[in-house]
């Protein structure tokens, strides 16, 4: 029972994240961050972003989509 709860927790759990990455961008009119080094984006929240656990979050989901993040999964040719 707890094994399937903790499954149907861990499918949840990162739909909220992004929803909540959305909103934020929305929010704060954030720039396309597949546009932007991870040096930009952390540049742009320090300046336009007041709220300090929204600046966090919004910094950690954009930096996880930014151009030059070496752990984004990258396809030849886009």
């Amino acid at each position: 029972m707890k094994k399937y709860l903790s499954i149907a927790l861990m499918a949840v759990i990162p739909s909220f994240a992004l929803a909540d990455c959305a909103s934020l961008m929305q929010k704060y009119d954030a720039p396309d961050p597949a546009s932007k080094t991870m040096n930009q984006i952390q540049r742009w929240v320090s300046k336009k972003v007041t709220d300090s656990a929204d600046a966090k979050a919004l910094e950690s989901c954009m930096v996880a989509q930014a151009a030059d993040n070496p752990n984004k999964e990258q396809v030849a040719g886009k």
